[in-house]
Order: structure tokens, then sequence, then C-alpha cells
């Protein structure tokens, strides 16, 4: 049996916390023996009752430490190193032959032992380089990221894992190192989940309360000034003066949401625009749209546009997300700093059946079991 360690920040939810999750539940459990660390708390998110009801064990550290809202500075001093003793007092006790580490995380490993260990190790990374890593030292944490996860590519033998392939030719040239220490490994997703076949469409409106002849654009994403709900906003605003019966349907959580929704407020389309928190039946969600609006700022990779094609859904995405996801002619492409006519012009473009981008890849490669069978071999 290998024992694999999976090492992530927290279980919001998130495109890396979704690829864990299933990447955790699918893996062979006959061969591999997964145990999941966790930085911080319990949240009471989809993705965490999902591991519950699955039984991968999940240890959160957050839980063990002083809690936030205690002020005095000698307990946030504590509440500070003792995430390290508890990071490696946790490893060790599960001893594991393979630690798989997802996003910034990289300054935890100090504390281990890695030589003695003997343990693969692997870094799974879930964006664009910069958000991580930078070799100026004036980025005070991106330089100390960088700083230890190089140590770790040249001392220690870690791997990186990129979700497409630009990503992986820009790590290695950030590390100076080469192919045999970077992977690309598409995300994937669950085929059998993203079939639209699964679902009714005029059911899955009226649970929504959507009224027929109602134009629905969809979006999946944190609400993370990456996803860039401001021209979300914008742009369905726009449409919603040439079509007023349109309807937002904005899927996700996070820091913006109370500025989000006071904008919504500000430009009068409260009543047009719904939002849902934390789902876990996005493949539904999804059956009740029209399109999908996806003009993210940055993406390290864009899993949820796959599976909106997935669910046969035209898009229109900016032209930062990578090229790896256009597997289909439904995705429009529109310059981020194009004016929000164009948008709207690509919108009406998509929803009239018109081709976009042309198909860039196999689907097969985004097959979630497909993955977890690549991921597998590389802990052997």
């Amino acid at each position: 049996m290998i024992k694999v360690v999976e090492v992530i920040p927290t279980l919001s939810m998130g495109g890396a916390e979704s690829m864990l999750r299933d990447y955790c539940i699918i893996m062979d459990k006959e061969k591999f023996d997964v145990s999941v660390i966790v930085l911080t708390e319990h949240k009471n998110t989809p993705i965490e009752d999902a591991f519950e009801k699955n039984g991968i064990k999940v240890k959160y550290l957050g839980e063990q430490l002083f809690q936030k809202n205690d002020l005095s500075a000698p307990k946030r001093a504590i509440r500070r190193f003792s995430r390290y003793y508890y990071f490696r007092k946790s490893v060790m006790e599960i001893n594991p032959d393979v630690i798989h580490l997802h996003l910034q995380i990289g300054k935890y490993m100090r504390v281990l032992p890695l030589k003695k260990m003997g343990c693969k190790l692997y870094l799974t990374v879930h964006n664009v380089a910069w958000r991580y890593f930078s070799k100026d030292r004036n980025d005070r944490i991106q330089y100390s990221e960088y700083r230890e996860v190089y140590r770790l590519i040249h001392e220690n033998g870690l791997r990186l894992i990129a979700l497409q392939d630009e990503l992986n030719n820009e790590l290695k040239e950030l590390f100076e190192t080469s192919s045999e220490r970077v992977i690309t490994l598409h995300n994937g997703i669950q085929m059998k989940r993203f079939d639209p076949g699964l679902y009714d469409r005029s059911e899955e409106r009226k649970r929504l309360s959507i009224e027929e002849g109602v134009t629905v654009i969809g979006h999946v994403g944190s609400m993370h000034p990456q996803k860039n709900h401001d021209l979300i906003l914008q742009v369905f605003s726009e449409y919603h003066k040439m079509h007023s019966t349109s309807r937002l349907l904005l899927i996700g959580n996070g820091k913006l949401k109370s500025q989000i929704i006071e904008k919504i407020e500000q430009m009068g389309l409260k009543q047009d625009v719904t939002i849902l928190s934390d789902r876990d039946d996005v493949p539904q969600l999804m059956r009740a749209m029209d399109v999908f609006l996806f003009p993210s700022r940055w993406e390290g990779f864009g899993n949820v546009l796959i599976e909106a094609q997935y669910m046969g859904l035209p898009c229109v995405v900016s032209d930062v997300v990578p090229k790896d996801t256009r597997i289909t002619d439904r995705v429009h492409v529109v310059g981020l700093n194009e004016p929000v006519k164009t948008w709207v012009k690509e919108l009406d473009n998509a929803l009239e059946g018109i081709p976009g981008a042309t198909k860039q890849a196999e689907p097969e490669e985004y097959d979630i079991n497909r993955n977890v069978k690549l991921l597998e071999g590389l802990y052997i």
C-alpha cells in the first residue's frame, strides 16, 4: 500500500479543491492510502462533505490553533508557528511515500527531514506562475515561495505538475530545470456527470424559477478579482438593455461577494441576477443556462470552461484563458481589453450559433478517470 499525503490550504469551493476531491475519491484504494492535510479550519463546504461521505481522511490543522478572533500578540505568534509544528507532526505520523502539494505552501516543507524520509514530492501549479512565484526580492511572499520551491526541485527531487503545455515551458525556464522535473497533466472532469442528456432543461429552469423564453447568461467561479465580476456585470447590464428577457446566473462565493451584491443593487439589476453559493450541482445549473460567460483576468487553466463545453453551452471567454481549454467550436474569444459592446456582440453571436474558436484538443485528455490513472503512475 502506497501512502499518499495531499496538502492544500483550504477546502473551499474552487478549481484546485474540486480537482483534489475528484483525485482522492477516484484513486484506487487497494493500492493507495490517501490522506489530506488542510492548513486551515473546517469550512462546511460541499467538497468537505464529499470527503467525509467517501471516507477520505482529512486533518484540519487550523482547528488545533488559537482562533483568529483572539488578537493578543502572544497568541498570534503562537498561532503562526504552531501550524508548522502540527504540519510536521501530522506528516511524520503518516510517514508517507508521496507528498503532493497544492497551491502556495512550499514554505511548510522546511520543517520536514525530506532526505531522511525519502518520499516522492510533487507540486501542482494550479494558476499562472506569477501568482505564486517571483525572482524579485521585493515581491516578498512570491519570492519566498520561489526560493523554497527552487530548493525543493534541485535538492529534494520535487517534480512540478503543470495544467497545460504553455505553463510547463514557463516553469522549466523559471526554475532552470529539465523536462524530467515538470510534467503536464490536464485537469479532468467527471464526464458521466457533465452530460446534458442526464438533466431535464425545463425542470432545472423551473427549479430556479426561470420562465420560458428567458435567456440565461451563466458564470461559475469564485468571487475573486481573477474572475472579473465587474466586467461580467457591465456586459450583462448592456445585454439586458437590448434583451429585457434575460437573466444572469452567478455560481460561486468569495471575499468580493458583498461588493458584488452591492454593485448589482446600484446598477438596478437585483431582480435580474441570481447568486448561488458553494454548489455541488453545477451540471444541473449549467443545463439551465443558454450561454457561459468567462472573462477572467488570468487563468492557470480554467477547468470550468471544459465542463461548460461538455454541457453543450456556447462560451464567451477572454483571450487570456489558455488555448488548451478550447476543445470545441463553441468558444468565442474576446480580447480582455475590448469594449463592453464587443463582448455583447459575441454573446449574440454565440447564442445565434455562429462558430467561435476551432477545436484544439481531444476531449479524452480531460477524462478525470484517465488522468487519475496517470497520476497514480507518477505515485508508484
